[in-house]
């Protein structure tokens, strides 16, 4: 039987996208006089440099992390130049466009209405909107998912192969952005199987035309991988570090290790070992963790539970920016904190409240979602593409809640009232301190700074970030780059010296070389011993390396033999 052409999406969908746009044109205009815009920190600068290293010099080595992102923003800079405005206004146009295939999906699971609703929360989200303006992997990636998850719907509903085959094409696409969705895949076509009363019998072939869309997709980062290592790496070689970041005894559900110095110093556990490939480090930190598991079985369960808590609370855990900071400057972003909670307790309802089909294909979906999540480490930016799902689910329970207090049917009113209290007991309260800023923001301002090249200001920053935490060898660390750059040598080498008590940092020892060799003549060999103590703790980093080789050539001292 012929199915019918989805119906043209309504006026207030269109009025919904421009509402988000108005909003969007808001931040920015609010976002381009802060002194951070178009300097990107922590992965958003990683994947900066790894794209004008793509321009560059193309795509070197095996890929350590997925790559279609970096590919991405290539692409745009290539277009646009090294420009954030194009960047942002790209990813706006994405996370707008991701509301299409939202609203098909909420459309199908809870009806018009609420889908509608659901484009309404999606288009002016906070936290979406910030994060669109961010050089970072989630907007590419919720477009993608949601296209690739609503193909999905529409082969298995149409019985395509074709669309079978575009939807894993998709979801390909969207594991090169974020490989570990790939685990929310048997998820997503059970659940939709099961709402269409698609017979079994035919699953196979239209599961199997999906796989060779998904392994189409992905064989190029494969291959891409083989020639670089000679293994096996399907998309990139960092799941085995966070998995066992995620997993580790001690772990919290959150990021355990900040980045930089901490980061440096858990990266080099592998090449101590002896693991100098890629493929092999990934082997390595999955071997770890699967070590942790078996050791404390129990306790990785409970673990679970905190993650799955985790995934689900009102609170937003940062891992990359102080939220707080960063999200005061503008209005369509500053109030984010309840946001969250209150599509989840809403959202319950709206499930308890579908006929089975719908609940179980929407159940599926989050389930997949989250099993992608809660394997490794929960961060609001890990979990916001739920937001489109979850927001259609809560407009359907609110008017649930609503049309029951209407027709009074009070005790179908209060036990949904009652369920959502509930939830919101579960998901409100800060159980586990995922809210509380884990970055310092006078620090981060202080690494800002340092980009600017205004290492005054920097400074000012970052001896703020030490009277907060001066146990942080990071602040100590860009400390002794601003002084540097200001040329008080005597403070820079304090700075680096105090970041050594806190450990041994490849990074620092290399920083104390750079010092000694600005010093001049006499000091070749003591920067020579720094930069051979940075090689030591961290074979992978090629500066240390290159400057003394180039010390030892050019003979600057004379305890240094000439080549």
């Amino acid at each position: 039987m012929l199915l019918k052409r989805a119906p043209s999406l309504p006026a207030g969908f269109w009025l919904a996208l421009a509402a988000g746009l108005v909003l969007r044109i808001w931040y920015f205009s609010d976002l381009t006089s802060q002194p951070w815009f178009g300097y990107p920190l922590v992965d958003a600068l990683t994947f900066d440099r790894t794209a004008l290293g793509i321009l560059r010099d193309g795509y070197q080595g095996a890929f350590s992390r997925p790559p279609l992102y970096p590919l991405f923003l290539a692409a745009v800079y290539s277009l646009f130049g090294h420009n954030t405005t194009a960047v942002v206004w790209v990813q706006f146009a994405l996370g707008l466009a991701a509301l299409v295939p939202a609203y098909r999906l909420g459309e199908r699971w809870f009806g018009a209405r609420a889908a509608l609703a659901g484009v309404w929360i999606g288009a002016c989200y906070p936290l979406r909107i910030f994060f669109e303006a961010e050089t970072l992997d989630v907007t590419l990636f919720t477009f993608l998912f949601f296209f690739a998850t609503w193909q999905i719907w529409q082969a298995i509903e149409k019985e395509s192969p074709a669309r079978m085959f575009l939807a894993g094409l998709l979801f390909g696409a969207a594991a090169l952005t974020r490989p570990n969705i790939l685990l929310a895949l048997p998820f997503i076509a059970a659940g939709a199987a099961f709402a269409l009363r698609v017979g079994w019998k035919k699953l196979p072939a239209l599961g199997a035309v999906g796989a060779m869309g998904v392994a189409l997709a992905i064989a190029p980062a494969a291959s891409h991988n083989w020639r670089a290592e000679g293994a096996f790496i399907p998309v990139a070689a960092n799941g085995g570090v966070n998995f066992f970041l995620g997993n580790e005894r001690g772990a919290t559900g959150q990021t355990s290790v900040p980045p930089g110095l901490r980061w440096e110093q858990t990266m080099v556990r592998p090449l101590r070992a002896g693991r100098f490939s890629l493929s092999g480090q990934d082997r390595w930190w999955y071997a770890r963790a699967m070590e942790e598991i078996r050791a404390a079985p129990g306790r990785w369960l409970r673990l679970l539970g905190t993650k799955t808590a985790l995934l689900l609370s009102a609170a937003e855990s940062s891992n990359n920016k102080a939220l707080e900071h960063f999200t005061a400057v503008s209005f369509p972003v500053r109030h984010y904190r309840w946001w969250f909670g209150v599509l989840v307790c809403l959202a319950l309802a709206g499930l308890v409240t579908r006929p089975g089909g719908a609940a179980v294909c929407f159940a599926s979906v989050i389930a997949g979602f989250g099993v992608s999540v809660v394997l490794f480490f929960v961060s609001e930016r890990y979990r916001l593409p739920l937001v489109p799902l979850l927001a259609p689910a809560a407009a359907a329970g609110a008017g649930e809640v609503l049309s029951a207090i209407r027709l009074r049917y009070w005790i179908r009113a209060a036990g949904l009232a009652a369920l959502c209290c509930a939830a919101g007991l579960g998901v409100f309260p800060d159980w586990f301190g995922a809210g509380r800023e884990r970055i310092d923001a006078d620090f981060q301002m202080g690494q800002v700074f340092l980009m600017r090249n205004e290492p005054k200001r920097a400074l000012a920053s970052l001896e703020k970030a030490r009277v907060s935490d001066p146990q942080n060898p990071d602040v100590l660390n860009s400390l002794g780059a601003a002084r540097v750059s200001l040329g008080d040598l005597d403070g820079a080498e304090s700075a680096y010296r105090q970041a050594l008590e806190l450990g041994d940092y490849g990074e620092i020892w290399f920083n104390l070389g750079v010092v000694a060799e600005r010093r001049g003549a006499g000091h070749g060999a003591v920067a020579a011993e720094c930069y051979r103590r940075a090689i030591a703790i961290n074979p992978a980093d090629g500066r240390p390396r290159a400057n003394l080789e180039a010390l030892e050539a050019n003979g600057r001292d004379a305890s240094l033999p000439r080549r």
